[in-house]
This record gives structure tokens, C-alpha cells and sequence, in this order.
């Protein structure tokens, strides 16, 4: 964030395909919280933790945030 000049932490998007990125991104009040489906962890194992999305593959990031 302090290399972007980012300081409010709801401007940030955290992904990540483990418990652990789930949880930091809700601790840190992130203002999207997104699983990853296909690395580390299932969707189920996912799916039972804070987010926001849950999406298969990193591919699938341009459609989610309207890039």
C-alpha cells in the first residue's frame, strides 16, 4: 500500500488461494476479498471463510473487476 500511496485499506483488493489471504484481507478491512479456487485450497475450503468472490482461476480477474 505505502509504495502506491494507498492509505485507506477498502481501496485495496486482496487475492489469494489460502485460508490465511482470506482472513488478512478481511482483518485489514480490504475492500474486496477474492479466492482462488484452483491453487492451494478448494472451493469448499474457501467458500466457509470471509470473502467476497470466489473465482476459479486468476483468468477470471479482468471480467470480476471490469478490466
Amino acid at each position: 500500500m505505502q509504495r502506491c500511496s494507498v492509505t485507506d485499506s477498502r481501496h485495496v483488493a486482496k487475492i489469494g488461494d489460502a485460508p490465511a489471504d482470506l482472513l488478512e484481507g478481511a482483518n485489514a478491512d480490504c475492500g474486496l476479498v477474492i479466492g482462488v479456487t484452483n491453487g492451494s485450497s478448494s472451493r469448499e475450503q474457501l467458500s466457509v471463510l470471509p470473502h467476497d468472490y470466489l473465482i476459479g482461476s486468476v483468468a477470471e480477474l479482468p471480467v470480476l473487476l471490469g478490466l
